[in-house]
């Protein structure tokens, strides 16, 4: 009896058969996919139950409609920079809501709040390490 021919599926539907057939499975996708886009293949192996996505650049993911809808990014005005984005808290509680409300301080923003607050020194002192350029 002749040797049963078989569907590419089955001849390596277990581990072991596909390592010995990786040239064979390699020609057969290539073929497959040769002709769509990133996203026609993303969504045929979603539809085949394959878990993962493609590789997307920054701006795509930027306005990726999932993203967007999650609230991924807010605009925050800087005093020096303008406009930023910045990844806004991912985790949404709604009993500890997480925000963030203040953009990253400018240099020597909060030396005055650090020396007389946290450190305890009197205006004078401050003042004396600005003159001799301790601080700025």
């Amino acid at each position: 009896m002749g040797e049963r021919r078989t569907c590419a599926t089955t001849r390596a539907s277990q581990p072991p058969k596909r390592g010995a057939r990786t040239r064979e499975l390699d020609r057969i996708v290539k073929e497959w996919a040769r002709d769509k886009t990133r996203d026609e293949l993303w969504v045929s192996l979603r539809d085949l139950g394959y878990f993962g996505a493609p590789v997307l650049s920054v701006e795509e993911v930027m306005e990726d409609p999932h993203v967007k809808e999650r609230g991924a990014f807010i605009q925050r005005e800087h005093p020096t920079n303008g406009a930023i984005t910045l990844l806004a808290p991912w985790i949404h509680m709604s009993g500890t809501p997480a925000a963030i409300n203040d953009v990253a301080p400018t240099r020597g923003q909060h030396t005055d709040w650090v020396l007389k607050d946290v450190l305890g020194l009197n205006p004078d002192d401050v003042a004396d390490l600005r003159a001799e350029n301790v601080v700025k």
